[in-house]
């Protein structure tokens, strides 16, 4: 079973996350909503790791080109290996080996 794509916002980015969510449902891929349910305020930092989007400040449809491209180009590990290593260091190391 493929790894689900983790979505969260915080409440100014609700819409967007919604969008985003149909759209890669749409493409056949696993999605775990992790929040915001709703528009109520919520803190960003409690559910974003590596792609952050701008909900008030970004069209939805660049947002969701961004999307495509995030997906569909490999990491390259190389001298970011490290870099990544320091936002989420079990998961980065797995995802690099």
């Amino acid at each position: 079973m493929p790894t689900p794509i983790i979505l969260g916002s915080d409440h100014a980015g609700f819409a967007l996350k919604e969008e985003l969510k149909q759209r890669l449902q749409q493409k056949g891929l696993q999605v775990e909503d992790i929040g915001a349910p709703s528009g109520q305020p919520v803190d960003y930092p409690v559910v974003a790791h590596v792609l952050a989007l701008g909900g008030r400040s970004l069209d939805h449809g660049v947002a969701g080109r961004i999307l495509d491209i995030w997906l569909e180009t490999p990491f390259d590990a190389g001298r970011h290996a490290r870099r990544v290593t320091l936002i989420e260091p079990a998961t980065a190391e797995a995802e690099v080996k």
